[in-house]
């Protein structure tokens, strides 16, 4: 995977995990929408969308999820 991130305050991060059992990218989104209440209030944030890497020149969150960025290769082969 190549990104290019052209903004010096924003980096991006490839997530990836291996899941003990089978779920569905939409479980995992919902997972990690509800992340950022407590006790990740002001930690993480959730993103669904469209944007570009300067619109998180501002973020004070230390990690977004982009929503519409991710893919789950499980979800290919059903």
């Amino acid at each position: 995977m190549a990104l290019h991130v052209p903004i010096p305050s924003v980096s991006v991060i490839d997530p990836t995990c291996c899941l003990e059992k089978a779920a569905k990218y939409n479980d995992i989104k919902n997972m990690v929408k509800q992340a950022p209440e407590a006790p990740l209030e002001g930690i993480l944030g959730y993103n669904e969308d469209q944007v570009a890497s300067c619109d998180f020149n501002s973020d004070t969150h230390s990690y977004t999820s982009d929503a519409r960025a991710g893919i789950a290769l499980n979800d290919l082969l059903v």
